[in-house]
């Protein structure tokens, strides 16, 4: 893992606490996210909430990204990731937190 990931990490956190956090829905630019919009918005330089739209550095940044995270929740994939982001009584603090978690580890391992 990298620097530039730990500081992406924790940019996603800040998206989150910012514009919201929310669940079943990627969410938009302009307001609130889920875990992976707050990702890819990050990855796109606010552009996008999605891979829709984002060239070949932007996902590739976007996929690091995710696979922290994944790390940290032992997830399997996207789609378990995308299910832990949206189990019932899961809160914005616990999703804030874990990008908070990975961009530590990813920084001890840069």
């Amino acid at each position: 893992m990298s620097a530039q990931v730990a500081a992406d990490l924790r940019a996603a956190a800040d998206v989150l606490e910012c514009d919201g956090w929310r669940q079943e829905s990627y969410g938009s630019p302009t307001g609130c996210k889920c875990l992976y919009g707050a990702i890819h918005y990050v990855a796109s330089c606010g552009q996008a909430v999605s891979e829709v739209n984002m060239d070949h550095d932007e996902l590739d940044q976007a996929a690091r990204l995710e696979s922290a995270v994944q790390l940290t929740i032992g997830a399997h994939g996207w789609l378990e990731t995308l299910a832990w982001n949206d189990a019932p009584g899961r809160t914005a603090d616990e999703v804030i937190a874990v990008l908070r978690a990975a961009a530590d580890r990813a920084e001890g391992e840069s």
